[in-house]
């Protein structure tokens, strides 16, 4: 089932990146997680965001580190109130993975978040959640960590609380 895959994709990717302390290559990402025996890709070659055909909700979002001299097709970065961000996907092609996003924020599904530190090298962050869509800026709000979960994005009573919770979580 869809929730079994994810469960296993989340321990898989624990496992392998010593939980978020070693990167991961997207080779690896694309072809060591099993599933029945068979290879299951926890990343797509030219998307960001991985939906599984058949899903209902997304299973991993990307933010790549583009090759030297070319620049990030997306601006994935930490918002004003010290959460982060992650952008909708902009071409005709990205609805149904802009959905799926969106069916995961409904949810409250968790992801895995591989955020690259180098061309075809990334930082996996799991889990995490999508907690609100912003869409005048086309993006969604991004909770690293259960605390960060309940936070509402810009909102001034929770500041305080808010700069506690992402300093913790810069700090792990």
């Amino acid at each position: 089932s869809e929730t079994a895959v994810r469960l296993a994709a989340l321990d898989w990717v624990d496992a392998v990146s010593l939980g978020g302390t070693i990167p991961v290559t997207r080779d690896q990402l694309a072809k060591d997680f099993l599933v029945g025996g068979e290879r299951f890709p926890l990343v797509d070659r030219a998307r960001g965001i991985r939906k599984p055909r058949g899903w209902t909700s997304a299973l991993s979002i990307m933010s790549a580190m583009p090759r030297a001299g070319r620049t990030r097709a997306y601006e994935d970065n930490e918002g004003t109130d010290g959460l982060q961000r992650y952008k909708l996907r902009a071409d005709e092609g990205g609805a149904a993975d802009n959905d799926g996003l969106r069916v995961a924020l409904r949810d409250r599904t968790p992801l895995i978040w591989f955020y690259g530190i180098a061309p075809g090298l990334f930082n996996a962050v799991s889990p995490v959640w999508l907690t609100a869509e912003e869409p005048d800026s086309h993006q969604f709000v991004v909770a690293l960590s259960e605390g960060q979960r309940t936070l509402m994005p810009n909102s001034p009573v929770e500041e305080g609380l808010r700069r506690y919770i992402v300093a913790e979580t810069k700090r792990r």
